[in-house]
């Protein structure tokens, strides 16, 4: 994805700033992440490149003040709902194709975080609890100029998407707001020109889909309040968004709760 179509307007001779996202691209494997220890305050792109066998995602996670890297490693450990100081700030999800899965952006303050993988693990647990978590170190000021300008915009509310039914094809940036109170994520996956919600759903549900399904990754776990900005390649077709995130109260998935999506991608001229 093109750094090029994330850029501001240009800084001015006052306070000289990079209006370009910085550039991280982490490598995910069975069960850790190669990525930096530090990096700059302000708007960061984030790509996730699995070579891993398991299925992987990142999210980053802003340790609040008053609170320490031991005890958000700890949180990690706790085989249920996290703490609402370990705010989770969105990342992509992991693809086959790194370029395919697209890429997140968010700016960062100064401070501590953590990167996480929230994904089940077979043994129990999650892949953070075995391993799967990265200290990360934000320093300096946030120079990086300007939002990225977007070419739509999802709001997640609980429990539903709010974005237009139709979008063009091309270089997307979707601006991703959540305005629940509860955390929310995005899987997006290309169906079949003909599958209607019920069938997709079933059929996601399947061990193996039947052809015509194709995941393009999505988006992680945004904490209330928090938005980003999420970018991805979408050629013409049908497809859906879907929150997998448990209900507290209930146990059920998001999705189960109406936080599901169809979208038709059109080509300019069609």
């Amino acid at each position: 994805m093109a750094a090029a179509c994330l850029c501001a307007c240009a800084p001015s001779a006052e306070a000289p700033t990079d209006p370009t996202p910085q550039f991280v691209r982490v490598i995910s494997t069975d069960y850790a992440f190669e990525a930096p220890d530090t990096i700059t305050a302000g708007l960061v792109t984030w790509q996730l490149e699995n070579r891993g066998d398991d299925g992987h995602h990142l999210i980053v996670y802003r340790i609040d003040d008053g609170h320490t890297v031991e005890e958000a490693l700890a949180a990690t450990r706790i085989d249920g709902p996290w703490p609402a100081w370990f705010r989770s700030l969105g990342g992509p999800e992991g693809t086959e194709d790194a370029e395919e899965g697209g890429t997140f952006t968010m700016r960062l303050a100064p401070g501590e975080y953590l990167l996480a993988c929230a994904i089940r693990h077979p043994d129990g647990g999650t892949h953070a609890s075995h391993g799967m978590v990265h200290r990360l170190v934000v320093v300096g000021d946030d120079e990086s100029g300007s939002d990225p300008v977007a070419t739509d915009t999802i709001r997640m509310i609980d429990f539903a998407f709010a974005i237009h039914d139709t979008v063009f094809a091309g270089d997307l940036v979707f601006e991703i707001v959540n305005e629940g109170v509860q955390r929310h994520h995005a899987v997006l996956e290309r169906i079949p020109g003909d599958a209607d919600l019920a069938r997709a759903l079933a059929d996601l549900d399947q061990e193996e889909p039947p052809p015509g399904y194709h995941s393009f990754g999505g988006f992680t776990s945004l904490a209330p309040g928090e938005r980003g900005w999420y970018q991805v390649r979408l050629e013409p077709g049908r497809y859906l968004f879907g929150c997998l995130i448990a209900d507290p109260a209930t146990g059920s998935p998001h999705f189960e709760l109406g936080m599901v999506r169809l979208v038709e991608v059109v080509s300019r001229g069609g």
